[in-house]
């Protein structure tokens, strides 16, 4: 077994169990660990780091801070700010096509949007919502491109077993 795959095995339930503590989701604190080993992984830092306990720690520390300064920004956004929203756009502009039914099925994805775990959410806003390219979502978010892709396609999956009958 190589040295990364026992870091991993030796350090991962108790980096779980700190972001935890810091995040209060174990999803997120799932997703932030996962994504210090995926750096990790990539950079092929691992043999290069006195420390490595040590770095993981800050590392994940660091990015739970990230993570909490971002879920501030993004509970921003609710249901009833897109709500006014949609009935500000219907009125300003008369528009009988936004009409009551349109008006439901758009504050249903939002609610399914908000029922997406903590990081797939904040992926599926920034790059759906938003309109962040993938890459300036993974640079903005600090992940990859491959794990942007992975929350996206996670997302839509979860919405349209929701949202489709």
């Amino acid at each position: 077994m190589n040295r990364f795959k026992r870091t991993y095995i030796r350090f991962y339930p108790g980096l779980v169990s700190y972001a935890m503590k810091i995040v209060r989701s174990q999803a997120a604190a799932e997703d932030i660990v996962q994504e210090v080993f995926l750096k990790i992984w990539n950079d092929g830092e691992s043999e290069n780091i006195k420390r490595l306990d040590n770095y993981l720690l800050l590392s994940v520390k660091n990015r739970c801070i990230d993570y909490l300064r971002k879920q501030k920004y993004m509970n921003t956004i609710s249901i009833d700010t897109i709500q006014d929203k949609i009935d500000i756009a219907g009125s300003e502009n008369n528009d009988p096509a936004i009409d009551d039914a349109e008006v439901e099925i758009i504050t249903k994805l939002y609610i399914e949007i908000n029922n997406l775990p903590p990081k797939c959410r904040e992926v599926f806003m920034l790059v759906k919502i938003q309109g962040y390219t993938y890459k300036q979502a993974a640079t903005y978010l600090n992940i990859s491109v491959n794990m942007v892709k992975k929350h996206i396609t996670k997302a839509l999956h979860h919405l349209r077993n929701k949202l489709i009958p």
